[in-house]
């Protein structure tokens, strides 16, 4: 929709916000007022505010729609849209929803907050059916908030136990990693879509109700138009379900690619996937639209229904994760009676396995170790990595316990002797004249490995 008013010379593309004051609109550039009375020719607008896009100097577009299920080429065989492309053509806030991974979501992330835009994490996830089959029925899971994106984590790294062609979310998980997702129905793959088209209302109801108690407010019913007659068809009954049960609908675009003319270059990579010529039969996306679309699309398709477009732009309000870039979490590392501290035990450690490595040898009081072994556990110390060395020590340990084979080391960490006396490499560094600091050193910023 656009909105003809002077925009004060206001730069190609910035972003202002349209807010609704009394019975009117007013333009705002930050907390700065540009227009007091801006004249809106649509009365369908359910928000009271929204983003705005300056066209030129006499105009500026309302953004009605924030795009929530949209695939980057990290949904694999399926995607072949670019986190870069997607990032430039998003108009001010959408999701990653990959199918069954956060692959690409730092990258997403990064990218997103670089350009001034809001990032959304999410997945379409594969869900088991009521029975507790794995059969693939799709669901969008969105992080609104920290606790949700720690969830969606947790989501997508247990999927893999329940592995069938795709890895799966059960019900039980959705129960115990609920908090902080928004949750869609899908397209027509998902549980409820694909019950409503084999014409078992019955089950549809149940599974939505089923995920309105677990996601309560934050579920919605998802609405897509790709002019496909079976998806018409499960569209209008969506419609009357979301009204029976209260609710909300949500429109989408199910992207896949980035414009309209990549169809063609989209179905050779699912033939590439189906081990298929374009000539011979394959399996291929009915119907049109799976591009990037952008708001006055999506304005015009769903002019019937504009609450579902209002409904994008409300769940991108409440998604705000802040994801700590940068920050190395470590795993908590249980420390044994009677020592009282990661550093006591690591010294316990590395003098343990100095004294079985030397005792007996010259090796045991010669200067050249004894100041070497100071030096690395001064260093060690000083830029506090002693439970680092203590978790690989203990994976180290693991794999040996269970005939796993570990070679002798690699890279710089052979230079290291106090990795030498915790069995961690099996390689004299003092012998073969290696030098601790292509390991570790204070000038290095970065973290060993």
């Amino acid at each position: 929709m656009l909105v003809k008013i002077k925009t004060a010379g206001l730069k190609a593309g910035r972003r202002l916000d349209l807010k609704k004051v009394a019975d009117g609109w007013s333009l705002w550039d930050g907390e700065t007022l540009l227009e007091e009375s801006v004249p809106v020719p649509d009365t369908q607008l359910g928000l009271d505010h929204y983003k705005c896009i300056v066209n030129d100097d006499k105009n500026v577009r309302v953004v009605r729609f924030a795009d929530i299920h949209r695939h980057s080429d990290n949904s694999l065989k399926d995607g072949i849209l670019r986190i870069s492309d997607m990032v430039k053509h998003t108009e001010y806030a959408g999701a990653l929803t990959d199918h069954g991974n956060l692959y690409g979501f730092v990258e997403y992330y990064n990218a997103m907050n670089a350009a001034g835009k809001k990032p959304i994490i999410g997945m379409e996830a594969y869900q088991e059916n009521l029975q507790g089959e794995l059969d693939r029925n799709h669901l969008i899971l969105l992080a609104k908030n920290d606790a949700g994106y720690k969830n969606l984590i947790r989501l997508s790294s247990e999927s893999f136990d329940h592995f069938y062609h795709k890895p799966h979310v059960t019900w039980e998980m959705l129960r115990k990693y609920h908090e902080g997702i928004i949750c869609t129905s899908a397209c027509l793959g998902g549980l409820i879509p694909k019950s409503l088209e084999r014409g078992d209302r019955e089950s549809a109801v149940f599974a939505a109700k089923e995920l309105l108690k677990i996601f309560g407010e934050d579920f919605y019913i998802e609405i897509q138009r790709h002019g496909i007659d079976i998806e018409k068809q499960v569209n209008a009954q969506l419609l009357v379900l979301a009204e029976e049960l209260h609710i909300p609908v949500v429109a989408t675009t199910d992207s896949h690619y980035l414009r309209k003319k990549d169809t063609f270059a989209h179905e050779v990579m699912m033939c590439l996937e189906q081990g298929k010529t374009i000539d011979e039969p394959h399996r291929r996306y009915e119907g049109t639209g799976y591009h990037l679309r952008t708001s006055e699309e999506m304005e015009e398709l769903f002019a019937d229904i504009p609450e579902a477009l209002d409904n994008t732009l409300r769940i991108a309000d409440k998604c705000n994760v802040n994801v700590k870039m940068g920050d190395v979490n470590l795993p908590n590392f249980e420390i044994p009676a009677p020592f009282t501290s990661p550093l006591e035990y690591f010294k316990h450690i590395c003098k343990t396995g100095f004294d079985e490595r030397f005792k007996g040898k010259p090796e045991h009081e010669d200067p050249v170790y004894l100041e070497r072994y100071d030096y690395e556990m001064s260093v060690i110390e000083k830029m506090g990595f002693e439970t680092y060395f203590l978790i690989v020590w203990d994976f180290i340990n693991y794999a040996r316990s269970v005939n796993v084979y570990i070679g002798p080391g690699r890279g710089s960490a052979a230079g290291s002797l106090l990795a030498f006396c915790m069995g961690i490499t099996d390689m004299d560094p003092i012998r073969f004249n290696l030098l601790f600091e292509r390991f570790l050193n204070p000038e290095r910023v970065s973290w060993p490995d």
